[in-house]
């Protein structure tokens, strides 16, 4: 007994797994799932979104608490009875595959899916001829195979569909390869010529072979810039690690701060080079999952003072420090709070707040500076924490985003978290000395980072949490003011917070207290 899954959008799209169905088929960017996407560009698809599992009845899709949603028919569903031939979207807008039970098998009749949502606009599908079993036509080929196959000659109408899918299927292809778009193409100017005049049939075809030719000597163009520019933001890595690690051995406070206004010039550089594409999915993906935690104060609307991310529907991640402040300012009568992300409405009551119980403010070495809160009621989006092999494999150059409050937007009435974007410059013990790879948790990063940003999300460029934003390095010095009492300067001493100093704790130091409190991971 077979499941059939053609993948018909996304990164992957094309390929074909054909399935034993008496077992738990899982879905997913995880690579040990058994239809995996592309962990790095397939990033609507959760790192186990979906399954289909075997009940006395037939076979059901299952959605697995899914950031963005399992959707057929453009219905969100958690639960629905497959019928063969059936289409899933993973995210409204995510990768498309299609189902179907292998010829023998014993099938079920259509259901209508499980409304969990209001029904999003989706495009009517176009009908589509049967292909035959020898040909292998994608969807949008199949309308236009329909519509040539409805007609005695090629007209207008059906050059223009010709020229379209021309145009779609060559920025699709990959390597220069000859793949099924190639075959597809070919077939239908074989169609054309074979149901058309001469003089159209010989228009068609330059028409055809012009738009293939402008396409592909565009893409050759398009591929130089872009090895270009990634060889460029490459060397921009390097020179930034490179920095980080020269600030570590600086014997002076100048030198210091030298090394660090060249590595705020770099990251400027950094971020107008790279390509946004990871960071404003990581922003669309996750907005509903960052939170500021806050204090309730008499009379007030209440201060923000630490980040936090979901990992649970009721449970988030923050730092063990601001646990800490939380205990404190309990201690005082001031209850804690968590708002959303860009929604000042959604509050959440803390009913329980752990820190790791090995965290103790430096002293010498960093500790395991993470914490729990759980809620009361539920949240709607959670984040993707990182497998071992993603947070074992961190190393210098790897660009990397943290999301957070920075101090003055950490503001109850207008929570809004910043995504910013960083270059990892070493990956040591908690006590700056180099380990193996279990134990290097301390990740030394780039990103700005302020007060408000303890207990942000590390995310790599997948999307998958890595490690906890936990603080920064500081260094003394002065600053010149002016006194309200006499109009005169005089110099204050300060602490100054330091490029390419800031730090965060890898994320399986918080599997170590998930562990401890039960959590599964």
């Amino acid at each position: 007994m077979k499941i059939v899954c053609r993948i018909l959008s996304g990164a992957t799209a094309g390929q074909v797994f054909e399935l034993d169905a008496t077992s738990v088929i899982r879905f997913g960017r995880r690579p040990d799932n058994d239809v995996p996407f592309d962990a790095h560009q397939d990033l609507d698809v959760s790192g186990y979104h979906a399954d289909i599992r075997e009940a006395v009845d037939g076979y059901y899709l299952h959605d697995l608490e899914s950031a963005n949603g399992t959707f057929v028919g453009g219905m969100r569903v958690e639960k629905l009875r497959l019928a063969s031939e059936q289409e899933v979207s993973f995210g409204l807008n995510g990768p498309r595959i299609h189902l179907s039970l292998k010829p023998g098998l014993s099938l079920v009749e259509p259901q209508p899916p499980v409304a969990t949502a209001t029904p999003a606009p989706v495009a009517t599908p176009v009908a589509a001829a049967t292909p035959a079993a020898s040909v292998d036509i994608p969807s949008t080929g199949q309308a236009i195979a329909s519509e040539m196959g409805a007609e005695k000659k090629v007209g207008a109408n059906t050059v223009a569909m010709m020229i379209d899918a021309a145009l779609l299927k060559s920025r699709a292809g990959k390597g220069g390869k000859v793949g099924k778009s190639t075959v597809f193409l070919r077939s239908m100017i074989n169609q054309s010529v074979t149901r058309s005049t001469r003089r159209f049939r010989v228009v068609a075809i330059l028409l055809v072979a012009l738009l293939v030719g402008t396409v592909a000597g565009f893409l050759l163009l398009r591929h130089f810039e872009k090895q270009e520019s990634e060889e460029s933001t490459a060397l921009l890595r390097k020179q930034m690690a490179s920095l980080m690690k020269e600030q570590g051995s600086a014997s002076s406070s100048g030198e210091k701060k030298l090394l660090a206004k060249k590595l705020l010039e770099l990251n400027k550089e950094l971020q107008a080079s790279s390509p946004l594409f990871a960071g404003k999915k990581i922003a669309q993906n996750f907005e509903k999952a960052i939170f500021l935690i806050a204090m309730k104060r008499k009379g007030g609307e209440g201060r923000g003072y630490c980040t936090a991310f979901a990992i649970r529907s009721k449970v988030l991640a923050t730092n063990a420090h601001c646990i800490k402040a939380l205990d404190k300012f309990a201690a005082k009568g001031l209850s804690s709070f968590v708002v959303m992300n860009n929604h000042p409405t959604k509050r959440y009551e803390i009913r329980k707040s752990v820190a790791h119980p090995s965290y103790h403010k430096p002293r010498g070495t960093i500790s395991r500076d993470v914490g729990l809160l759980y809620l009361k009621k539920a949240v709607p989006v959670t984040v993707i924490l990182g497998a071992e092999k993603e947070f074992y494999s961190l190393g210098s150059g790897d660009v990397m985003y943290t999301y957070g409050f920075p101090g003055r937007l950490a503001r109850v009435s207008s929570p809004a978290a910043t995504l910013v974007q960083g270059v990892i410059g070493r990956v040591t013990r908690l006590d700056g000395d180099i380990g193996d790879k279990r134990a290097n948790k301390l990740i030394q990063h780039s990103a700005f980072t302020s007060g408000g940003t303890s207990g942000s999300p590390i995310f790599n460029t997948a999307g998958n949490v890595v490690a906890i934003n936990a603080g920064g390095y500081v260094e003394p010095g002065s600053l010149q003011v002016m006194s309200p009492d006499t109009g005169k300067k005089k110099e204050m001493r300060v602490a100054q917070k330091l490029a390419g100093y800031n730090f965060g704790i890898r994320i399986d130091v918080l599997g170590e207290l998930m562990a401890r409190q039960g959590i599964s991971q």
